[in-house]
This record gives C-alpha cells, sequence and structure tokens, in this order.
C-alpha cells in the first residue's frame, strides 16, 4: 500500500539491506545503493587511481595557426591577378564591367569555400575517428 504522494515503483517494494524502502516520483528508478556524498565518493575510488597530466601537444597547435594564418594569406592572393584574367578571358567588351566579374569569381570562390567546408569537416571527422578507436 503506497502513502499518499508515494508510490512503489513495482508490484513489489524495493528491497535493501532487507529493509523496505518506498520511492516517490521524483527519486531516480536507478538510485545508488550508497548516498551520492563526497565521502562515499571518495572512498568508492580506487586508491592506485592517480591523476595524469598530459603535456599540450604545441607542434600540432602550431601547425594549426600556421595553417589558419596562410589560409587567408592564399585568399588575397587571387585579388591582384583576377581583374587581368578577367580581360583575358573577353568576357564583357566594357572594361568597366571586368570589375563587376572580377567580384562575382572572388564571391563565388567564398561562397563554395563556405558550403563545401562542412563535408570537408565530416570527411576529416571520419577519418580521425577512424584512427583513434583503432
Amino acid at each position: 500500500m503506497a502513502l499518499r504522494g508515494q508510490l512503489y515503483l513495482s508490484s513489489r517494494p524495493a528491497v535493501h539491506n532487507d529493509q523496505r524502502t518506498i520511492q516517490d516520483e521524483s527519486s531516480p528508478l536507478l538510485a545508488p545503493a550508497v548516498p551520492d556524498t563526497l565521502e562515499s565518493q571518495a572512498l568508492s575510488l580506487p586508491s592506485k587511481i592517480q591523476s595524469v597530466t598530459i603535456p599540450l601537444p604545441k607542434a600540432q597547435l602550431i601547425c594549426l595557426c600556421v595553417i589558419r594564418l596562410v589560409d587567408p594569406i592564399a585568399f588575397t592572393q587571387i585579388f591582384p591577378y583576377i581583374n587581368e584574367m578577367m580581360a583575358h578571358l573577353h568576357l564583357t567588351d566594357d572594361p568597366l564591367r571586368v570589375g563587376f566579374y572580377s567580384g562575382l569569381a572572388e564571391s563565388a570562390f567564398s561562397l563554395s569555400s563556405l558550403f563545401s567546408i562542412y563535408q570537408w569537416a565530416r570527411l576529416s571527422g571520419a577519418i580521425v575517428c577512424c584512427y583513434l578507436i583503432s
């Protein structure tokens, strides 16, 4: 028989150490047998476990920073040459419109980079996960 506001989780009450426990609706179904206090957590940890400090992978971080620095530099290298290329392709007879087509080509490059980065990130994640798991 359940008390008002309390209920049993099964048809038979839970038995812990030969004692009947009544659990209310807010208690978790798989409650720990030991109270969740700092003292009980400290006692339950094996004494052989020691904290291991992993050094920061400085070489990998420097490599990533250099790559992030090179990307904008590579993007800006197109600016001096794109106008000459658009004039050489004879896209328009009006030399004043060459700037428009140059901007269009630069914008297309930026948009294609934006939309392709997700596929490259997914591929990179899949490759890294394969090497980390094995």
